[in-house]
C-alpha cells in the first residue's frame, strides 16, 4: 500500500490550477476568434446589401432589411455603430420597425461609445420634434452637449436652438449665439443663418 507523501500535495493543487487556467484561457480564446469572425461575416454582409439595388422599390426594401438583419448580428457581436445603422434604418423607414426600447438601446450604446450623430438622435428622441416645446429637457440637453462635444455640427445648432428657446427655463441668447458660431464654423448654412439671426435678433427661429 502506498503511502500519500502530504508534502507533495501543495505543488499538485498548483499543477492543477495552471491547467484549469491553461484549458479555460484556450476555451475563452476560440470563443474570441469565433465572436471576431462571426462580426467580421455580419458586417461584411451589411454592407454588401446597404449597397445594393433591386429593380424596383419593393427588391432595394429586401436588400436593406438584410442589411438591417445583419447589422443587428454585428451589434450583438459588440459593435455599438451596427447598432447604430440597424436603428437608424428602422427610423428611415427602410427596414423593420424595431420596438421603440430596443432602438433606444441601441443608439445610446452607439452615444455612449462616442458616436456624435447618435448622441444627436437621442437629443431628438428626448426632446420630441414638436416645435418649441421640449419633453424631456434636462436629459435632451445632456444629449445635445455630447452631441456637440463629439463633433455633431446639428449638436452644436441644436443646443444653439436649445438656449435660444429656454428649454431648460431660462433663454440664454449669448449662449445660443456661441453656439451657433461652432455650427457656422463647421459649414453648416442653418447654423451662419442662425448666428446672423441671433445677433440681429428680429427674425423667428428655424
Amino acid at each position: 500500500m502506498k503511502v500519500i507523501n502530504f508534502k507533495c500535495l501543495p505543488r499538485l493543487l498548483i499543477c492543477l490550477i495552471i491547467s484549469f487556467s491553461f484549458f479555460a484561457c484556450a476555451e475563452d480564446t476560440i470563443k474570441s476568434s469565433a465572436n471576431k469572425e462571426n462580426l467580421e461575416m455580419c458586417l461584411a454582409n451589411a454592407k454588401k446589401f446597404e449597397k445594393m439595388h433591386g429593380k424596383d422599390e419593393v427588391e432595394t426594401g429586401v436588400y436593406l432589411q438584410k442589411a438591417q438583419d445583419y447589422y443587428l448580428c454585428a451589434e450583438k457581436e459588440g459593435d455599438t455603430y451596427a447598432g447604430y445603422k440597424a436603428a437608424s434604418f428602422s427610423d428611415a423607414g427602410v427596414a423593420k420597425r424595431l420596438d421603440e426600447k430596443e432602438i433606444i438601446r441601441l443608439y445610446e450604446n452607439s452615444a455612449n461609445a462616442g458616436n456624435a450623430n447618435a448622441a444627436f438622435e437621442m437629443y431628438l428622441l428626448s426632446c420630441g420634434f414638436e416645435q418649441n416645446i421640449c419633453s424631456h429637457p434636462a436629459a435632451a440637453k445632456v444629449w445635445a452637449i455630447k452631441s456637440a462635444t463629439l463633433g455633431n455640427a446639428n449638436g452644436f445648432n441644436t443646443l444653439g436652438g436649445f438656449y435660444e428657446r429656454g428649454y431648460d427655463g431660462t433663454v440664454d441668447l449669448d449662449k445660443a449665439a456661441a453656439c451657433y458660431k461652432l455650427a457656422a464654423e463647421k459649414g453648416t448654412e442653418l447654423g451662419k443663418y442662425n448666428l446672423e439671426r441671433v445677433l440681429k435678433k428680429n427674425q423667428p427661429i428655424n
